[in-house]
């Protein structure tokens, strides 16, 4: 989602005055008007009976509302995304008192206990725990020594490297600052905040408050501020209470209603077909209307009895009609769900999703179909509390790609950020993900409508951006001028932008053909001849939307990766009662394999660390530990990038199948792993390597103990690793010497006050019951999550408590290119006696196995190995 999110409010809608004995003839548009205001009436009447919202003691874990549950989820999937990283940047001019910031900063997360809040999983659930007050710590990067011509690049790179960094909400707090010091009179202050403790509304909130809190500090004076009645955790346990019964049934039927059956896909006209591993890289273009514009736009919505918000909809909603030449087209818009008093000054994450849709066929006028759209934005509205991803449950046979398009409105005057003797400047800041592949956000300001269209780089480009934009205006001009014209009449292309457009849809409705034609084409195509081989098609065909699947289609060559390999296989365990090791499908990749393997007498699945990536070729074999939770197939692609002669094994922690108990350490792991590796009668040289934080850590474990054993390595290999995996060895002396001095070489003593801060904290609350107690987890079918999420917490305490010993040897390390010049050194060099080989690869750590960046890590990777094996050849 975007930071900008909608602050309007529920339209109040007349009720139809009586007719008494008079039978008027009432069109349907006015009969469904009319259903629908019952229909709000009776809501209305059970939202009244909404329990009290009570403020509860800060001290014990409270669940998640249905918002943050699924942020967190996807934070586990993805913890090194900075997605729903939402950062500001502010120009401070003038005399900054450091120490009165850090005061209000502290004030802040004093008063908002959302912005000290960490994350958890237990056996019981996701859970969030409200830590104590204790000193915030403002990050410092002093780039006075930077030449002038090169500064506000620098300022610019140093910024957005800062907001990109992700969060570790098991153990960070959801809300960083950094200072940038320019001169002894001009700083620049970014704070990011994570999306899960924030949203639009809390925006306002947080500058009116920050401005109170420094002003007063600042001049010596007592702040006073009405306290909160609640906070952000009494209402997420509120939410679940209400959230059920008679009033969710309504909720969900109103939706079911509106939306079940409905073509809810969008063709954008695109420019670049979807990539099959989307990098979801952002870029946005300015609007503006003029002022004379936006009055006329007011005035029309006046006279039409229609808010801003739904005449400007109603043109966007008419461009898509235009560009995808669909009749029902949709968008998705937040609602700021601040619809209780007790919970308008509190900063949190409330907003909530909606879905709104639009039906263009029979060409209505403009002005009948801004009735229409107003209709459809009161019914949303009234009916705004049901999540978003309850709603995605409800909407049985109906597809709805909720990433295709978001349109905002912010409709109440921004709260600017004013500071005692400071000149206080918004500077434009993003944190380069596209949330969405269109997301127009617009702010209705004193010198006319101004804001952003956002777009997604892997599918638009610039020139097709700004043509959309001077379209979405041709289109208000011309319904403000003709209103009773058709809407198809609204706006003419010309000959050379209507062949552009229709090949861009053909671009999008191919996206989803290409392999099912390759399906259809295969001489080889063979149905399905028996009742497991139907359902197993059935369930691939739901999940790859691709029909007809033959049982010789491979799941690999259809598109299927990690996570659809996930929901696969929950698939099969709830329809067939089978429970697979996700690396049956290496070995049964087709659904003929795998209906033969569940249908044989006695079968039950063989669980193994060691997983054959690829098990033939002539060259020593490479070993690569998966991260985190991932499986060993989170390296298939890069290994079908290697030399078809190099063979590969993956190895994959215990715990991701039932009925096992994670290990607890590393050194337990690299042991477990190293076990599992006997069964290859291989005696060495060993080629190890491993991905991000456990991957590394655990194959530089396994190493050490290969060394003790007098075995030879003659490869060890860290992609990407992040800095804690070995964080208790960097924060030991004399390794410490050796970073603070790089850091300060290049500016980056915030990094090390950052780390200590994280390291301060208090990591050992709360920990997770399921971390001494794995193995009594009850796995029901909906378990799936939560085992996930309780083996990444494993892994993390893992991780925090190894303390390794400095290598005899030599290692190897790939970095992304944006932590290249970011990461020291020196702070690597003090692992291995012999040294390091450094090697810089394209793209973010996030977008390392992804085109094109897989490529060259995988080019890079392979010159290592041939080295490796030429050194290794007997003489």
């Amino acid at each position: 989602m975007t930071s900008i999110d909608s602050r309007s409010r529920t339209t109040t809608t007349s009720a139809p005055q009586s007719t008494h004995d008079v039978k008027l003839k009432v069109s349907p548009l006015q009969e469904a008007q009319q259903d629908l205001w019952k229909a709000i009436q009776m809501l209305v009447k059970l939202q009244n009976q909404s329990p009290p919202l009570k403020s509860l003691s800060e001290g014990q874990p409270r669940s998640l509302s249905f918002t943050q549950e699924r942020l967190w989820l996807l934070n586990q999937l993805e913890p090194e995304s900075s997605a729903y990283n939402l950062p500001f940047a502010f120009r401070l001019e003038g005399r900054l008192q450091v120490e009165v910031l850090e005061r209000t900063l502290q004030a802040l997360l004093q008063r908002h206990p959302v912005l000290r809040t960490t994350f958890q999983s237990s056996n019981a659930g996701d859970f969030q725990l409200i830590g104590e007050p204790s000193q915030f710590s403002l990050s410092q990067m002093d780039l006075q020594s930077i030449a002038a011509d090169k500064l506000e690049s620098q300022l610019q790179e140093k910024m957005a490297e800062t907001a990109q960094l992700p969060f570790d909400l098991n153990h960070e707090l959801p809300l960083r600052a950094t200072l940038f010091l320019i001169s002894e009179t001009t700083h620049v202050l970014l704070l990011t905040v994570h999306h899960i403790a924030f949203d639009g509304w809390s925006e306002g909130i947080l500058w009116k408050e920050l401005a109170t809190f420094y002003n007063a500090f600042s001049k010596g004076e007592v702040v006073s501020l009405d306290l909160l009645p609640i906070q952000y955790t009494d209402f997420a346990v509120w939410q679940r209470a209400w959230l059920r019964g008679e009033f969710l049934e309504v909720l969900r039927r109103y939706w079911r209603e509106q939306l079940t059956g409905k073509d809810l896909k969008l063709h954008l006209p695109i420019d670049k077909p979807y990539p099959t591993v989307p990098l979801r890289q952002s870029a946005f273009e300015v609007i503006h209307f003029f002022p004379e514009l936006t009055a006329e736009l007011k005035a029309f919505s006046r006279q039409e009895g229609v808010t801003l918000f739904v005449l400007l909809l109603s043109a966007f909603q008419v461009l898509l009609h235009q560009y995808t030449a669909q009749d029902s087209v949709f968008v998705c818009s937040p609602v700021a769900n601040r619809n209780r008093k007790e919970i308008r000054g509190i900063i949190g994450y409330f907003v909530n999703l909606l879905v709104l849709q639009a039906d263009c066929s029979n060409n209505p006028s403009f002005r009948s179909f801004l009735t229409q759209v107003r209709q459809t934005v009161t019914g949303a509205y009234a009916y705004q509390d049901l999540p978003v991803q309850q709603l995605m449950s409800q909407l049985d046979g109906t597809q709805v790609n909720f990433s295709q398009v978001m349109f905002v409105l912010q409709n109440t005057p921004q709260q600017a950020l004013s500071l005692n003797e400071l000149s206080v400047e918004s500077l434009p800041i993003d944190n380069g993900m596209a949330d969405f592949d269109l997301s127009m956000s617009l702010t209705d300001q004193e010198n006319g409508l101004t804001g952003i269209l956002k777009y997604n780089q892997d599918l638009f480009d610039h020139s097709t951006i700004a043509q959309l934009i001077r379209h979405f205006q041709q289109i208000l001009q011309a319904g403000l001028s003709r209103p009773d014209s058709p809407v198809s009449e609204l706006i003419q292309f010309t000959e050379a932008e209507t062949e552009s457009l229709a090949q861009g849809r053909q671009r999008a409705i191919a996206a989803n053909t290409p392999r099912q034609e390759q399906v259809l084409q295969r001489p080889t195509f063979v149905a399905p001849r028996n009742n497991i081989e139907r359902q197993l098609v059935e369930i691939w065909e739901t999940l790859l939307e691709i029909s007809p699947i033959g049982v010789n289609d491979n799941f690999f060559e259809l598109g299927g990766e990690s996570l659809v390999a996930f929901n696969l296989f929950a698939q099969i365990e709830a329809r067939l009662g089978y429970k697979l090791p996700l690396a049956t499908l290496l070995t049964a990749p087709t659904v003929e394999q795998l209906a033969t393997i569940l249908q044989q007498e006695r079968w039950s699945p063989e669980w193994s660390s060691l997983v054959p990536l690829r098990s033939q070729g002539s060259k020593l074999p490479l070993f690569l530990v998966a991260p985190g939770a991932y499986t060993a197939l989170h390296y298939l692609d890069l290994v079908n990038l290697l030399d078809p002669e190099q063979p590969v094994y993956g190895l994959q922690s215990r715990g991701l199948e039932e009925n096992q108990s994670p290990h607890h350490t590393i050194e337990e792991m690299a042991a477990h792993y190293l076990h599992e590796m006997e069964s290859l009668d291989f005696e060495g040289p060993y080629l190890l390597g491993g991905r991000c934080g456990l991957g590394a850590t655990v194959a530089f474990e396994m190493a050490q103990q290969l060394r003790q054993r007098n075995k030879q390595v003659n490869l060890v290999a860290f992609i990407d690793p992040t800095w804690n995996a070995f964080r208790r060895f960097f924060e030991t002396e004399p390794n410490r010497k050796s970073i603070r001095h790089y850091l300060n070489r290049l500016h980056y003593l915030w990094q090390e006050k950052f780390l200590k801060k994280v390291l301060a904290s208090t990591i050992n609350k709360a920990q997770v019951a399921a971390v001494e107690n794995y193995s009594e987890v009850d796995h029901s079918p909906n378990q799936h999550d939560q085992r996930i999420q309780a083996i990444t917490n494993v892994h993390k305490r893992a991780m925090l408590n190894y303390l390794p010993q400095v290598y005899q040897g030599r290692i190897t390390l790939f970095q992304a290119e944006d932590r290249f010049e970011m990461a020291a050194y020196d702070r690597w060099q003090v692992l291995a006696t012999e040294g390091l080989d450094r090697h810089s690869v394209t793209g973010k750590h996030q977008d390392m196995l992804v085109p094109p960046n897989i490529q060259i890590l995988a080019q890079k990777l392979q010159s290592c190995l041939d080295h490796v094996n030429e050194c290794s050849l007997p003489d």
